[in-house]
């Protein structure tokens, strides 16, 4: 059991022992300590969410998210979808497409609107897809026309805002899948306020960072 005081233990990778009776430990295993993102319990609701800070990054289907140094990222980086090969996971892409995890807790209920800040060599590099609880939304998938600088987005390619209905406040597990590899994300932001339009590099980090 991990203390739940990040002031005895901070938020970073830990190397984990586990000592027999004899004092033999076994193998070490890396893993990695991170607490949720805080939604603002402001009116706007917003959450912000530097992409590089995943929680949990999976590889599927031959490619990954992988950190990149592109010049005017926020943050400490931004994420690519690789190998840029041409790719695209269109449908079933919760179990086919590399997936970057981020666990909030929410403090607001009902329709959140979807941003991200993205850019993209091309019109094939520049898709992805959101969802909530592992789940795959269509009312946020497909979210494309990222341009070649940063761009802040929320249309989907059915021409609709992306949303997420978030159901209880608490915990839940925030996901971004590829659907077009070479797409670079730098930050989501989220917001329950339907007229809010991030700027720049967006709204400062959402705690615990």
């Amino acid at each position: 059991t991990i203390d739940s005081n990040s002031n005895v233990t901070p938020p970073g990778h830990y190397w984990v022992f586990i000592v027999n009776s004899n004092g033999v430990p076994s193998v070490g295993s890396m893993i990695s300590v991170q607490r949720p993102y805080q939604q603002s319990t402001a009116a706007d609701g917003i959450l912000s969410i530097e992409v590089e800070r995943f929680h949990d990054n999976v590889a599927q289907g031959g490619h990954s998210w992988n950190r990149t140094a592109t010049a005017g990222a926020s943050g400490t980086g931004a994420q690519q979808s690789l190998p840029n090969n041409g790719g695209q996971v269109n449908t079933g892409y919760s179990t086919a497409s590399p997936r970057m995890d981020f666990w909030v807790n929410f403090t607001k209920t009902g329709i959140h609107h979807v941003w991200a800040r993205g850019q993209a060599a091309t019109g094939s590099d520049d898709s992805y897809h959101f969802g909530l609880d592992g789940a795959e939304d269509p009312n946020a998938d497909r979210i494309h026309s990222f341009g070649t600088t940063w761009t802040w987005k929320k249309t989907t390619m059915d021409n609709v805002d992306a949303t997420v209905n978030v159901t209880s406040t608490g915990l839940h597990r925030v996901s971004v899948w590829m659907r077009e590899d070479g797409l670079i994300l730098d930050k989501l932001v989220l917001t329950v306020n339907a007229a809010f339009v991030p700027t720049g590099t967006g709204p400062a980090e959402s705690a615990p960072y």
